[in-house]
């Protein structure tokens, strides 16, 4: 019964809510009868994710979500990603028309302990690209176009150090 008020309820309230604002136009009244199916479908279809998910989430995860401080992390984060997605489309612009390729599979040692840590970690690196993440265990093997050490170790800790913030 807590777990049902705990994360059902919220859970459900906020993807309805998600729902509302990605679905329902502004210039359209809520007494119109397409809406108010639309609302009744996104009920439903809001409380079929909050039961297929709850299991996923725990008190943690609830409390990381809406930690206003882990906001700051997230989007520091994006920024970085945004930032070394820039770089890397001139890198692999610039190899494509130099032709100076130089491929390698790369392990990549990471501190992150949880799957969620690992996963959006690797994310990050395959989004990059010229890389993509062949393998996620305790380390990442990473497949690279231009095997430089010094730029893999810089990305790599880059990542590390501005995701661990909020990954964990």
């Amino acid at each position: 019964m807590k777990r049902l008020l705990k994360v059902y309820i919220p859970m459900t309230l906020l993807l309805f809510e998600i729902w509302i604002i990605l679905t329902i136009p502004s210039d359209e009244l809520l007494t119109s009868v397409s809406i108010q199916g639309n609302l009744v479908i996104g009920f439903l279809a809001s409380m079929l994710v909050a039961v297929i998910s709850m299991h996923f989430i725990t008190y943690r995860s609830i409390y990381m979500m809406f930690n206003p401080i882990n906001w700051v992390h997230m989007i520091a984060y994006i920024c970085i990603i945004i930032y070394t997605e820039i770089i890397s489309h001139l890198n692999v612009a610039k190899m494509i028309i130099t032709g100076k390729i130089h491929p390698a599979i790369v392990k990549v040692k990471t501190s992150f302990k949880s799957e969620f840590g690992k996963s959006m970690f690797s994310n990050s690196i395959t989004l990059t690209p010229g890389t993509i993440t062949v393998k996620c265990d305790d380390n990442l093997f990473v497949h690279c176009l231009n095997f430089d050490k010094n730029d893999n170790v810089k990305v790599g800790l880059l990542f590390e150090k501005y995701g661990k913030r909020f990954l964990r």
